[in-house]
């Protein structure tokens, strides 16, 4: 946006409707900046919060004041610095859990048992329920 732009909009922030309201300002480039990076910030994901850190940098060139994003961006970093740690246990465990011998059976899939899954299944059709009588009617004795 053009110096002269920012300038006018600046002036219209200071005149007032004949309401007593003040007159609409368009918003400054800051301002979209803001709106963007709150939105990526929102998404909670790393590409949103990396995104946001670029969109941050631009933000305070243009309002160095600015402790809002330069609170968020001590904070965004601190997650994604969590989100590496995290990322990094979590391949650990999964790796550790591959090579445990002792791992459950329900983590290991082959083709033999989906084979013997289908099998039941049609054993489950071919069967016809019966009538089984659980408790005997009882009858109050007269």
């Amino acid at each position: 946006m053009s110096g002269a732009a920012q300038g006018g909009a600046t002036g219209a922030a200071s005149s007032c409707s004949s309401d007593g309201k003040p007159a609409f300002q368009e918003p400054s480039e800051a301002d979209v900046l803001c709106a963007e990076f709150l939105e990526l910030v929102r998404l909670k994901t790393r590409a949103g919060y990396e995104e946001a850190m670029k969109l941050s940098e631009r933000i305070l060139e243009l309002e160095p004041k600015n402790t809002l994003v330069a609170e968020y961006q001590m904070v965004i970093e601190l997650f994604l610095k969590n989100m590496d740690q995290r990322c990094e246990e979590q391949l650990r465990s999964e790796e550790a859990a591959a090579q445990d011998p002792n791992r459950t059976p329900s983590e290991v899939t082959t083709d033999d048992s989906e084979e013997e899954e289908d099998e039941e299944d049609d054993e489950d059709v071919e069967e016809v329920a019966e009538e089984v009588e659980t408790e005997p009617e009882i009858t109050p004795r007269r």
